[in-house]
């Protein structure tokens, strides 16, 4: 195991992870395959997944306390 990653570092591979996720829902747009519609789904939860842990990591945690009240 390597050494941790910075924060700016942290910060960048959570927005490439989040583009890439981003990029492919776009590119499944219309495609009826159960699967794929599935795929995309569970991506659109990542994004918000990440989304709210790059919140969190730029200080602001109003956004992981919503999903805390309503959990």
């Amino acid at each position: 195991m390597g050494a941790k990653p910075t924060l700016p570092q942290l910060r960048s591979r959570i927005e490439a992870a989040i583009a890439g996720q981003k990029q492919f829902v776009t590119e499944m747009k219309g495609n009826k395959n159960p699967q794929v519609v599935e795929m995309a789904l569970k991506a659109e939860a990542r994004i918000e997944a990440w989304d709210a842990v790059l919140w969190a990591i730029n200080g602001s945690g109003a956004l992981l306390n919503t999903y805390i009240k309503n959990s």
